[in-house]
């Protein structure tokens, strides 16, 4: 017994939209399923400092330049709005750490005014933001003299 078969083979062009469509997916879900640190674009020099992994949760970001500018977020703030901008955060959200990112020349009466406050608006975990040790620029002296 002999079948005939009815299958045609056709030649045409391949469609590469659900190719795109596909490629497109997948870089989304990697875009959206990564962690990242959020570092804005406000050039301070961390201070020397251990290797900690990253903090559970979400933490506002606190940021204090060499020249004393004060940031939150992204945002510039006067020393006098700092309060109050703390605490508005703190009563709008139940996450209560804040991450100070200070530069090393920043004075120490500074940092213990931020953290005063920072405790006054309800912030229990407050974390210093440092450079790890083990980086090539941690063996260079810090009087930054050579040799």
């Amino acid at each position: 017994m002999k079948f005939e078969r009815h299958l045609e083979i056709v030649k045409g062009r391949l469609d590469m939209t659900p190719l795109i469509d596909v490629v497109l997916l997948l870089l989304l879900f990697f875009i959206l399923a990564s962690s990242y640190v959020l570092q804005p674009g406000i050039r301070v020099e961390l201070p020397l400092g251990g290797q900690v992994g990253p903090l559970p949760g979400r933490q506002y970001i606190l940021t204090l330049t060499s020249s004393g500018l004060l940031f939150f977020g992204d945002q510039l703030l006067e020393w006098g709005e700092l309060p109050s901008r703390l605490s508005e955060r703190r009563a709008e959200s139940e996450e209560r750490s804040l991450v100070i990112r200070a530069d090393g020349r920043v004075s120490y009466e500074q940092l213990a005014r931020i953290m005063q406050i920072a405790r006054q608006s309800g912030f229990d975990s407050i974390t210093w933001a440092t450079r790890p040790s083990f980086t090539p620029e941690a063996s260079a002296p810090l009087d930054g003299g050579g040799t």
